[in-house]
C-alpha cells in the first residue's frame, strides 16, 4: 500500500478521537437528527478502532467503562438509524409511486413511534456517557504500530477469504453484512495512518463498503415490510419493489469485487 501520511502519533490518536467523539456527543444531546446520528456512530467506530490497538495491560477501569457504555450507545443508535433508513425509503416510495401510498403512510406513523421510544433510551445513555470522566491512556507508539500492522493484515486476509462466497449464487444477506463489517473495521484501522483520498486501496474498500451497506439497508427494509404484511396489505408490493432495488445494488457490488485484485496488497504501515 502507499506510504503513510504525516499525522498524529498513534499513542496520541486515542485522546484526539475521544475529544472529537465528546464534541459530537454534545451535538447529539442537543439535536439527534439523522445526520448527527450518522456522524457520532462513525466517530465511535473510529474511537473503538484506535482503542483496539491498546493491549489490555495498558487499558484501565475508566477506559473500559467508557467504551462499554459507548458500545451500548452505538447499538441503540443503530436501531434508530435503521428506523430512519426505512422511513426515508418509504417517503421516497410515496413520492415516486402512485399505489399503496396510504399503506406507506401507516407504516411511517409506526416508525415515528418506534423512533421516539428508541431515542428516549439512547438519550439516557448519551447523558450518562457525557457525565463519565474522560479516560486517559498511555502507550508505546512503536508497539501500537506493530499491533496495527497485524490487525490490518488479518482483516485484509479475512475479507479476501469472503470474496468468493459473495460472488456465488449461494450468497446470503448475512454473508454480505459479514464482509461489510470486516471491510469497515479494516478501513477504520487504515484511516489511522492514511487519508482515503491518498490511498487507492482504502478508497476502493470504501466503495465496496458503501455498496454492501446499501444492500444491508434494503435487507433491513424488506424484513420490516415482511413483518408488516399481515396488517398492511400493500407492504408486500413495497417489499417487492425494494427487492428489485437490492438486486441492482448486488450486481454493482459483484462488479466492484471482480474488478479488484484479491487478495489486496500487503498492508505497509
Amino acid at each position: 500500500m502507499s506510504s503513510p501520511r504525516k499525522s498524529a502519533r498513534l499513542d496520541k490518536q486515542f485522546e484526539i478521537k475521544l475529544a472529537i467523539f465528546q464534541r459530537q456527543l454534545k451535538k447529539y444531546i442537543k439535536d439527534p437528527n439523522p445526520e448527527v446520528i450518522h456522524d457520532i456512530r462513525t466517530m465511535y467506530r473510529r474511537l473503538e478502532a484506535c482503542y483496539s490497538l491498546f493491549p489490555r495491560f495498558w487499558r484501565n477501569a475508566k477506559s473500559e467503562k467508557y467504551l462499554k457504555l459507548g458500545k451500548k450507545f452505538f447499538s441503540a443508535n443503530s436501531q434508530i438509524r435503521d428506523t430512519d433508513i426505512i422511513a426515508n425509503k418509504l417517503e421516497r416510495l410515496i413520492t415516486e409511486q402512485t399505489t399503496h401510498q396510504d399503506d406507506a403512510m401507516r407504516l411511517l406513523q409506526d416508525l415515528k413511534l418506534q423512533r421516539t421510544t428508541r431515542l428516549a433510551s439512547a438519550m439516557r445513555l448519551a447523558r450518562h456517557l457525557d457525565r463519565l470522566p474522560q479516560p486517559r491512556l498511555k502507550a508505546s507508539h512503536r508497539l501500537l504500530m506493530q499491533r496495527l500492522r497485524k490487525k490490518a493484515q488479518r482483516r485484509s486476509n479475512t475479507v479476501s477469504q469472503w470474496v468468493p462466497l459473495i460472488l456465488t449464487a449461494q450468497c446470503k444477506g448475512e454473508d454480505i453484512h459479514a464482509i461489510r463489517k470486516q471491510i469497515k473495521k479494516l478501513c477504520y484501522l487504515l484511516e489511522l495512518i492514511t487519508p482515503s483520498n491518498k490511498h487507492q486501496e482504502l478508497y476502493k474498500l470504501k466503495q465496496i463498503q458503501h455498496l454492501a451497506g446499501a444492500i444491508n439497508d434494503c435487507d433491513v427494509t424488506i424484513e420490516y415490510l415482511n413483518d408488516c404484511s399481515n396488517r398492511v396489505p400493500g407492504s408486500a408490493e413495497l417489499a417487492r419493489m425494494e427487492r428489485t432495488q437490492r438486486h441492482r445494488q448486488y450486481v454493482r457490488l459483484t462488479e466492484e469485487l471482480k474488478e479488484t485484485t484479491w487478495p489486496m496488497a500487503s498492508i505497509e504501515t
